[in-house]
C-alpha cells in the first residue's frame, strides 16, 4: 500500500507523540513539527497529503496558517484537521469551514478513531 505523507503541527510533546504513532500505524508517513515557523518551513519545502495543525502553538494561532495556506494557489485545497482547546479559534475555524470543503476542525482531546476517519476521507478520497 503507498503510504500518503501526513504533516502534523503540533507542540504538546505527548499529544504530538500519539498521533505520529497511530498515523504510522494506519500506514501513512508523518512529518511532525513543534512551531508555526517550522512548518510553515517545511510546507514551503514538500507539500504534504494532509496536514494535522494545532490551533494554538508558541509562536502564533493555527488559524493564521490556514488562512495563509489557503490565499495561496498551490496549498488552496490542501486538507486541514484543525484541532484546539481555545474556544474562539476552535468558533473562527469552524466559520471557515461552512464555506471550505478541505478543513475539519476539532476540539482537543478528540478521539483517535474520530481523527481517524477525517484523515481517510481526506486522504483516501
Amino acid at each position: 500500500m503507498p503510504s500518503s505523507s501526513i504533516m502534523v503541527i503540533e507542540d504538546n510533546v505527548d499529544f504530538a507523540t500519539i498521533l505520529e504513532t497511530v498515523l504510522r500505524l494506519w500506514g501513512y508517513a508523518v512529518q511532525h513539527y513543534d512551531t508555526l515557523a517550522s512548518g510553515k518551513a517545511a510546507l514551503d519545502r514538500e507539500r504534504p497529503s494532509m496536514l494535522i495543525l494545532d490551533g494554538q502553538l508558541p509562536d502564533g494561532e493555527g488559524i493564521d496558517l490556514y488562512y495563509a495556506l489557503r490565499a495561496s494557489g498551490s496549498t488552496s485545497s490542501l486538507p486541514v484537521l484543525l484541532l484546539s482547546v481555545s474556544d474562539d479559534v476552535y468558533q473562527a475555524a469552524r466559520a471557515a469551514s461552512d464555506t471550505d470543503p478541505y478543513l475539519y476542525v476539532g476540539l482537543k482531546p478528540m478521539p483517535l478513531d474520530e481523527i481517524h476517519k477525517v484523515v481517510q476521507r481526506y486522504v483516501e478520497a
